[in-house]
């Protein structure tokens, strides 16, 4: 676990009121487009307003306390209204940010950690495990380092009586010495892997290895993978649309001379051909050509399909067998059927043997037709339900899903179908991800579910990158399936749940004032979230707080956290990896902050707006998103002062506070353009079923933000 600061900071928690427009700039980021346009007639308004000391410029204003003559740049500077729209001021209050944050890289689970011996004991009262945390000199972070360990209260007197460190509840536990932890990093096996397999791809250590016995090591891995990539591509008619290129080189079998030129093929074609227009199905042929010489060559017995979608379900399979074909109007709307007959689809060969068949079936495709998505998607989750798991759905499409199963003429019907589907991968262990081409309209906000319950990735693509959105998918393999985490922490504190949030709002004709449900006192000082799938980059943050300072001990040095993370590995053996660490404690904001880490905060900021846009929530996750933002403006802006910045700092929050400006660009732009509403419900319902693709795409980005993805842009 990485945390948001060296110290948690103790302190009962406080709500502050932000004044948001539609003309907010975080500094550090840059300026939306329509902004720049107008920056020179901005730079007059702007001396006239720093002129007007005694008069608050937006919220950031209310955060520093500071006039606008003060030498410190402000965090967020004003900006033209987007399309020329003259701001609408909305007042929302948020719970003040602090640095108190956790964030997990759940990737580091295919590392090796200590097998213990035994079943593990649980506290009978909160269920936290016992560690042994007080008895350790130093602890293990995520990233390997090694930390003193500071004690907390409680622990174990080495005899038969364990003090729970979260809850003070005494148990007693009869234990052999070979079972008591002796490291704060621990797993536990709760079910060996089926009779026949062997866990070649979890807990391999290479700390102590040569590259050269690590490149071996993962060649022998490679080659033992047998799960499954299915290509799931739309060959609709508006696949054919083409684009203007500049003399693009694109393979000669993908191209027909007697189109162009309006004479026959030549009996011998040079490997390449420049053209000047190229259709999307075209750029979606020479990714897979790409993509599929790529699999061959580095993992041979991965079994590769293809399965097309048009007005009807094309199960091409491997190349090497008759194509299944499902036109039968009854059987594209009948899920059950579906996945059956994908069952039934008979691929047992690896690619290092189908790859030249399967080839020839890619550049034989064509477009027509309508686009029956969801039926393809079912018969690909059926292919995939018998092999092995990691396995891999990539869709590709241009279109909404407009003719069987999980057409779009049904809003509720349709994510209820969509949601089934990912289940049922994400029970077998299959991630889905999903690409769609850049200028057309999907209805990413429902088919995004695919990737984003399963642990897939979403992206909108020029059809002239697909080819790096494909290889971008297949370079983040599964790790474990099945994951799900326990995060338990000091019965003082409590965690927000952004996963499950629940929020009123309340507006007014100029005025928006946004409060969560939230009680500290009866707040739950643990929390469970269901994770699925996860690869090297799959990250989760943790936002807490402190129920009342009055429940934590004066004397306490320390407070104790534990991560319990429950998963899968690929070859079905299920453990619970148990993760516990100390933190030291102050009650001087000024020193958390000065060891915050901008990696975690901007990770936590990012997520938790995101996850509240998701709701419809905009009000509310601009303004969770805008305090943040307040705060890590300011911690570096001390760092600044200090000189303890580092070039990689700076450019992690660079990065973060981009992020922070889409988000905030998107959906106030979202909002300044949008109809009234007769009631919040309406506005939150309204939001989630319209949200458009761009705006689906960045909240679902986002709120699975990592550091690889805060170098990426996604509006």
């Amino acid at each position: 676990m990485n945390c948001g600061s060296k110290y948690t900071f103790v302190q009962d928690d406080e709500e502050e009121e932000l004044v948001l427009d539609n003309n907010i700039f975080f500094q550090g980021a840059q300026q939306p487009q329509q902004q720049q346009q107008q920056q020179q007639q901005q730079q007059q308004q702007q001396q006239q307003q720093q002129q007007q000391q005694q008069q608050p410029r937006g919220f950031f204003g209310n955060i520093f306390g500071r006039s606008q003559t003060t030498s410190a740049p402000s965090p967020m500077s004003p900006a033209p209204g987007i399309n020329g729209a003259s701001p609408t001021p909305l007042k929302a209050r948020v719970k003040k940010a602090t640095t108190n944050v956790l964030v997990v890289n759940l990737g580091t689970v295919a590392k090796e950690s200590s097998i213990q011996t035994g079943d593990g004991y649980f506290c009978k009262k909160c269920n936290c495990g016992f560690s042994n945390i007080n008895a350790l000199k130093e602890i293990t972070l995520s990233d390997g380092k090694k930390h003193p360990n500071i004690p907390t209260n409680g622990g174990f007197d080495g005899y038969k009586t364990w003090k729970c460190e979260f809850c003070n509840e005494e148990n007693e536990i009869i234990i052999d010495k070979e079972e008591i932890p002796t490291t704060n990093i621990i797993d536990y096996i709760l079910e060996s892997e089926p009779i026949g397999d062997v866990d070649n791809n979890n807990n391999n250590n290479n700390n102590n290895k040569t590259k050269e016995e690590k490149e071996k090591e993962e060649k022998e891995k490679n080659e033992k993978d047998h799960s499954f990539v299915i290509f799931c591509i739309d060959i609709s008619g508006s696949m054919e649309v083409t684009q203007s290129v500049n003399n693009l080189s694109i393979p000669s079998s993908l191209v027909s001379s007697m189109s162009i030129h309006n004479e026959p093929e030549p009996l011998e074609k040079p490997l390449l051909t420049k053209v000047n227009y190229v259709s999307r199905l075209q750029c979606v042929q020479i990714g897979l050509l790409h993509q599929i010489e790529s699999i061959a060559e580095k993992y041979p017995n991965k079994r590769v399909g293809i399965v097309t979608f048009n007005d009807k379900v094309t199960l091409v399979g491997d190349g090497s067998t008759e194509p299944v074909i499902i036109s039968d109007r009854s059987k594209l709307l009948d899920l059950s059927q579906l996945v059956e007959e994908g069952g039934l689809l008979s691929m047992t060969n690896p690619i290092s043997k189908t790859k030249n068949s399967l080839l020839e079936k890619v550049k034989a495709l064509r477009g027509n037709g309508s686009t029956a998505l969801g039926s393809a998607v079912a018969t690909c989750v059926g292919i995939t339900s018998g092999g092995s798991r990691g396995s891999q759905i990539i869709i590709c499409t241009d279109g909404q899903s407009n003719m069987g199963l999980g057409a779009t003429e049904a809003p509720e019907k349709q994510q209820m179908v969509f949601e089934q589907i990912a289940h049922m991968a994400q029970r077998n262990g299959t991630s889905i991800s999903v690409l769609t081409i850049k200028g057309t309209d999907t209805k990413l906000e429902v088919i995004g579910k695919l990737a984003n319950n399963t642990g897939g990735e979403v992206n909108i693509m020029d059809p002239i990158n697909l080819n790096d959105g494909f290889k971008e998918i297949l370079s983040l393999p599964t790790l474990a399936t099945n994951v799900s985490v326990k995060l338990f922490l000091h019965y003082g504190l409590y965690v927000n749940d952004y996963n499950n949030s629940t929020t009123t709002t309340t507006t007014t004709t100029t005025t928006t004032t946004t409060t969560k449900n939230n009680n500290n006192n009866t707040a739950k000082s643990y929390v469970e979230r269901i994770i699925g799938n996860v690869n090297q980059d799959t990250t989760i943050s943790f936002e807490y707080g402190v129920k009342s300072s009055k429940l934590i001990d004066k004397s306490l040095k320390s407070i104790p956290f534990q991560l319990q993370i429950f998963y899968t590995t690929l070859t079905g053996k299920k453990c619970v990896r148990m993760i516990t660490q100390t933190q030291e404690i102050t009650t001087n904001s000024d020193l958390a902050e000065e060891h915050a880490n901008i990696e975690a905060l901007g990770i936590n900021m990012v997520q938790t707006s995101s996850k509240i846009a998701q709701t419809g929530d905009y009000e509310q996750s601009r303004a969770k998103n805008c305090a943040h933002a307040g705060l890590m403006q300011k911690i570096m802006l001390k760092k600044k002062q200090s000189a303890r910045t580092d070039s990689d700092e700076l450019d992690s929050m660079s990065n973060y506070m981009q992020q922070a400006q889409d988000i905030e660009t998107q959906l106030s732009h979202t909002v300044s353009i949008e109809k009234s509403f007769s009631s919040s419900e309406d506005r939150l319902k309204s939001r989630q079923q319209n949200r458009d693709d761009a705006t689906a795409n960045m909240i679902y980005n986002m709120s699975n933000m990592n550091s690889a993805k805060s170098k990426k842009k996604f509006i």
